[in-house]
């Protein structure tokens, strides 16, 4: 499904709604520059005025709407996730985009560098997918945008980790980002980095906001979604290919994420 792609799946500047159903393997950051959203994501709740950047993790399903359609305008980007991996490789930075922690705030107050933020955008905005270099533009502004927000909320940071810590938990999630659909056993993970099963649930939970398995299940049910939608196999070849041994399991779980049967999702 993966293939080494764009950075940028789509940049719009929108006065309108947006879909809520997040099926595809990015990670999103809206800017509002005018008027008021309300968002929702999981249990935490936003209003989301003027100057306000909102960042969300490929796995994170977000609710959206609009306080008046009419006076509300902003920019959304859709960055394809394994791209950004593979050209942002500062961890901190990263993280920003990909592991959201449960004290994380997705929806940042930018006021004091709304001119680099909108620069950056329209900037970002006009580069040329084909053009030679365009994804190492894509990150040098991208991550000159993260380092700003750094700058300007320095608790977003994952501080509290120690570099040993962090960089074997990245290890962990990067093997988990491309061996998803393959049989995984976390203790395995565990002791080929030298790590008690209880440790690696706590220090990765602590970054991400997931447990691994729970990681590893929302991967898999991401990739299910997106073959559904951009493909014809049967819903019990798209769970096996995405790494579910159980179609029955496979079904609850997807419609607890959903909302929605497979098959029902692949409909609409």
């Amino acid at each position: 499904m993966e293939r080494p792609d764009f950075m940028i799946s789509a940049a719009l500047p929108i006065d309108g709604p947006i879909r809520s159903i997040r099926y595809q393997n990015e990670y999103e950051l809206i800017f509002v520059e005018r008027g008021e959203i309300e968002l929702s994501v999981g249990e935490k709740s936003y209003t989301a005025g003027p100057n306000r950047l909102i960042l969300l993790t490929n796995l994170e399903q977000q609710h959206l709407k609009l306080r008046n359609a009419r006076d509300c305008f902003r920019y959304c980007f859709f960055f394809h996730a394994p791209a950004v991996d593979s050209h942002i490789r500062n961890p901190e930075l990263l993280s920003l985009l990909k592991n959201h922690s449960d004290l994380f705030r997705h929806c940042l107050d930018v006021t004091p560098i709304r001119e680099k933020v909108l620069s950056t955008l329209h900037q970002m905005m006009e580069i040329d997918p084909a053009a030679p270099y365009a994804n190492d533009m894509v990150t040098a502004l991208l991550t000159g945008l993260l380092v700003e927000l750094c700058w300007l909320h320095p608790e977003l940071g994952t501080h509290s980790l120690s570099d040993s810590c962090q960089s074997r938990i990245f290890a962990i999630q990067q093997y988990l980002d491309t061996h998803y659909n393959e049989p995984i056993k976390i203790s395995d993970l565990c002791r080929k980095h030298y790590i008690s099963d209880h440790y690696l649930s706590h220090q990765f939970k602590r970054l991400t906001g997931y447990s691994p398995k729970q990681y590893l299940t929302l991967l898999r049910l991401k990739y299910a979604g997106m073959m559904l939608r951009d493909t014809a196999l049967p819903v019990n070849e798209i769970a096996l290919h995405c790494g579910f041994s159980d179609i029955n399991n496979f079904c609850k779980l997807f419609k607890r994420e959903y909302h929605m049967t497979p098959s029902q999702f692949r409909n609409s």
